[in-house]
């Protein structure tokens, strides 16, 4: 039976970019905005080392190295639906197991498996979905998605941080832990249920357009239109482009990555900012990426997504050496303003741009194993600031050396050029065919 084309009057792509909203919300934003605050409670509890805590992270990223790959090509066989629902259930118990934790090696064990639901069940087979279910309005959808995780970690966050706050009695790590995963876990099989992997499944299009206007991939002008080539994994991990976006995302991801998991100490413990305004600090830069993530999608439908990241990711270093130097809550809030700027308009022109470089047949694919830059860098940056912070006190050459990344990978973004078709597979040299083009 087909889908039902008209759902209020609304193409179903449009829901299903809700749906992400909603998933990316519930289950990224207690991991990774949530970071800060998890580690200040348990640092305060075991007196664990930043160094320690920071490892569990690093732990996770090698991890991803295998998920990713493993996760892109699963998306892309087994659908995103099934794929969120096992990650939720991976997800949801991995919460309820780390709520029990006493010793240091059952946190990495457990935020490994919390990591790995996260890395399987969110935001790589939802951003998966949206581009199966979009073209011309790739961009958009992406980033009213990503605005799920950013308005739930402006309304979570303070939440998470007056929850925890070792300083007060009230709810505690544990029973918010137990409480967060006990969810995830219930809702996990309902959302999953929702979604629907490719349009053409149920006789659409991406966009809701019809069919004949997504069957090539130049106008009839001959311009290139909407609609990427195809890239095999194979052709791309070929590419120069390729490398270049990989360079680029994972350069300019460890900014947010290393304020996830050290933004808490470094303002609460070591410059002496209540925790409870290091929350309102994450829910500022939040709060403004909420805005210019939209800006980001209407920029990246209507120019080259290369120019807009570029210039966010720009913002985004500048928003690091603001932070070096923020020892009280305005100039930390300022930062805050600066960093939602550059990372709210960068995060959804990194999510659509693969899919207008490399299109939507192995979108999983490719999207796993570009993440391998980028979670090298997280598993060595996080853990060298953490280091230095415990031998030299300070976080100022880890923040120096992040700069210095973050503006290395927008040049990346810029030298990346335009999207071209993919180059012919060059035949094996003792193979017939070469010998006769011989």
């Amino acid at each position: 039976m087909i889908l039902r084309r008209r759902f209020s009057g609304i193409f179903y792509g449009w829901w299903l970019v809700g749906i992400a909203a909603i998933i990316m919300s519930i289950g990224i934003v207690p991991v990774f905005q949530g970071m800060s605050v998890w580690f200040v409670a348990l640092e305060r509890q075991f007196g664990w080392r930043r160094a320690d805590l920071a490892f569990a992270f690093s732990l996770t990223r090698a991890e991803g190295s295998i998920s990713g790959p493993v996760g892109g090509f699963l998306v892309d066989k087994l659908g995103p639906r099934r794929m969120v629902l096992l990650g939720g259930l991976l997800l949801g118990s991995g919460f309820v197991l780390f709520s029990y934790i006493q010793n240091l090696w059952q946190f990495y064990l457990f935020f490994i498996l919390i990591s790995f639901g996260l890395g399987l069940g969110t935001w790589l087979p939802m951003i998966a979905t949206i581009n199966n279910w979009f073209a011309k309005h790739r961009s958009m959808a992406m980033a009213l998605a990503t605005e799920g995780q950013l308005v739930g970690g402006i309304i979570l966050i303070p939440i998470l941080s007056w929850l925890v706050d070792p300083d007060a009695d009230r709810l505690g790590w544990r029973w918010t832990a137990a409480g967060l995963g006990t969810f995830i876990f219930l809702v996990a099989f309902p959302l999953s249920r929702l979604i629907r992997n490719h349009p053409e499944e149920y006789g659409q299009s991406p966009d809701g357009e019809p069919p004949k206007e997504v069957s090539s991939t130049r106008t009839a002008t001959g311009r290139p239109s909407v609609y990427a080539p195809e890239y095999t994994l194979q052709q791309a991990l070929r590419s120069h482009i390729f490398w270049l976006l990989a360079l680029g995302h994972g350069c300019t991801a460890i900014v947010i990555i290393t304020i996830s998991v050290h933004l808490g100490p470094m303002l609460n413990i070591d410059r002496g900012i209540p925790l409870q305004t290091v929350g309102w600090v994450v829910a500022t830069y939040l709060s403004v990426a909420a805005l210019f993530t939209l800006i980001g999608g209407y920029v990246g439908d209507r120019m080259p997504s290369r120019y807009g990241l570029f210039v966010f990711s720009i913002i985004q270093s500048l928003s690091m050496v603001v932070l070096i130097f923020a020892n009280d809550a305005p100039t930390a809030l300022l930062f805050g303003v600066l960093l939602g700027i550059g990372f709210g308009g960068r995060v959804p022109l990194t999510n659509a741009v693969r899919g207008v470089y490399f299109g939507r047949s192995a979108f999983g694919q490719i999207t796993g194993f570009s993440q391998l830059p980028m979670n090298f860098l997280a598993f060595t940056i996080p853990l060298f600031a953490g280091f230095m912070a415990d031998v030299q006190g300070s976080y100022t050459i880890p923040l120096v050396v992040i700069v210095g990344l973050s503006i290395f990978g927008s040049v990346c973004f810029l030298a990346a050029g335009e999207p071209r078709p993919p180059a012919p597979s060059r035949p094996y040299a003792g193979s017939r065919s070469a010998r006769e083009a011989s």
